[in-house]
């Protein structure tokens, strides 16, 4: 009878002691970080006036490479927002031209103003997201 229950303290023990450890499976998943490195980004607007309307927009020019398995950046116009893909290769390199920001009827006092702009730029991998701000420098409309 001893046997069993010190057996029986030695498979507790040992059950409990297993639990605490850290599987290498576990570990696999969450070491693996994720990496951006935007090489370019450069930021460009454009108009297009005529007697009833001046549409204008702002623009980014991004490229670089990551290990992220989906990459999104954040475009708005006239209060309309949301996130568009950007697209990746199989090497995880990125370059694309987004319209981030979009307007219609811009008042010709608008047109000649200094302006900044911004965006989110986001990196998924697995369940893990990074999230950074891209700035523009001061635009103007042509």
């Amino acid at each position: 009878m001893k046997f069993i229950i010190y057996y029986a303290i030695i498979f507790v023990i040992l059950i409990s002691g297993c639990k605490a450890l850290n599987c290498p499976e576990k570990r696999k998943s969450n070491s693996k970080k994720i990496e951006l490195n935007i090489y370019n980004s450069s930021w460009f607007t454009r108009t297009e006036k005529s007697p009833e309307f001046a549409f204008a927009d702002v623009n980014l020019v991004i490229s670089g490479k990551t290990n992220a398995e989906r990459l999104t950046v954040r475009t708005f116009g006239d209060g309309k927002g949301g996130d568009m893909e950007i697209k990746l290769d199989s090497n995880g390199i990125f370059n694309d031209t987004i319209r981030i920001c979009f307007c219609h009827d811009i008042s010709s006092s608008e047109l000649s103003k200094v302006f900044y702009s911004e965006t989110n730029l986001k990196a998924y991998l697995d369940s893990d997201k990074i999230d950074t701000t891209l700035n523009s420098g001061p635009l103007h409309y042509y």
